[in-house]
């Protein structure tokens, strides 16, 4: 199945790959339903990864025995094809399924999926503030007003900064800037409220914040991406879903090319990084002490800053498999000598 918002391409086949049905319908509940009761006996559904996946698993799960949504940057039959196009690719897509090539990509349950929505709506929304407030920092540089104050973001000296702008125009530009500003801020703020709200309903996060530099927000938010730490078997697979594990490429027993990953959640990376940085900021808990170490025997910082990311990561992982309290390694002084 080749979703797309207009139309949907549908491809029927039986398990040794012969063509059955071939069918081009509206994407709709009702439509993809009928196609989908037609199909006989045990039957598996097919789509790659896209913002359709959620829909369409809620959709259709529940008609037939198994839904896999496949991850597209796997599937180079597809996307390097000389001739591709929607029908085509239905057809390529039925014939990985039969070879066995293709890489699910797991989709949290309908109460998951939904928590996952609303952690990700909240830090766009917090991007989007940060846009507003830089788009409102460079009008007023290119107007020559030079740094401003902070308070201006909350209002205060608002009209008195209006009046430095010569033209009428630019004046209007700039309350638009403001009142954008103050409505995506507002919005901010209830989708704060709203995961703290969730999160003291859900057990683990509540674990996850005795962790140093990790706060309400990105305690929710690493339950809500990874939704079970039993995806993974071991920690250095979830790490490389984060994308902090290292890359390497070798030919000939020679390696090409080593560095940090560039796959993986982002959302997920960003989070880990920011209780990265804020634990070693915090000093005085083991993840700072373990980069100070890094640091003393010649490890740049940002090496350091990843590698304790890894550790909290690990660190997630284990309390939540385990599910047991967060225990801090406390340093030992010797007192010999």
């Amino acid at each position: 199945m080749d979703a797309h918002t207009e139309c949907t391409e549908i491809v029927v086949g039986t398990d040794r790959g012969r063509v059955i049905l071939r069918r081009t319908v509206k994407t709709g509940a009702k439509a993809l339903h009928e196609i989908v009761q037609k199909v006989r006996g045990p039957a598996t559904i097919v789509v790659e990864e896209s913002t359709l996946t959620g829909w369409l698993r809620t959709e259709l799960a529940g008609l037939v025995d198994s839904f896999i949504a496949c991850d597209p940057r796997h599937n180079r039959l597809i996307w390097a094809a000389e001739d591709k196009n929607d029908r085509n690719d239905a057809l390529r897509l039925l014939d990985l399924a039969v070879l066995g090539r293709l890489k699910a990509v797991y989709h949290a349950d309908a109460d998951r999926y939904g928590l996952k929505e609303l952690v990700l709506t909240y830090h766009r929304t917090v991007r989007d503030v940060a846009r507003y407030r830089n788009r409102i920092t460079a009008k007023c540089r290119q107007h020559g007003l030079g740094r401003i104050p902070a308070s201006i973001y909350a209002g205060p000296q608002r009209k008195q900064l209006l009046t430095q702008f010569a033209w009428a125009d630019t004046r209007r530009a700039m309350r638009h800037l403001l009142s954008t500003f103050d409505a995506l801020a507002r919005h901010r703020d209830k989708l704060y409220h709203a995961l703290v709200r969730r999160g003291r309903r859900i057990e683990p996060v509540r674990r996850f914040q005795q962790l140093p530099g990790v706060g309400p927000v990105i305690a929710v938010t690493v339950f809500a991406i990874i939704d079970t730490p039993f995806r993974f078997a071991t920690k250095k697979q979830l790490w490389k879903y984060a994308g902090l594990a290292l890359r390497e490429k070798s030919s000939a027993n020679v390696t090409i090319a080593r560095g940090a990953s560039r796959q993986g959640s982002r959302w997920l990376k960003y989070v880990i990084m920011q209780a990265a940085i804020e634990a070693i900021q915090h000093g005085k808990n083991e993840f700072a002490r373990h980069a100070q170490s890094m640091k003393c025997a010649g490890v740049c910082e940002g090496n350091a800053r990843r590698t304790v990311a890894r550790k909290m990561l690990a660190t997630f992982y284990g309390i939540w498999k385990s599910g047991e309290a967060y225990q801090p390694i406390e340093m030992t002084v010797s007192r010999n000598g």
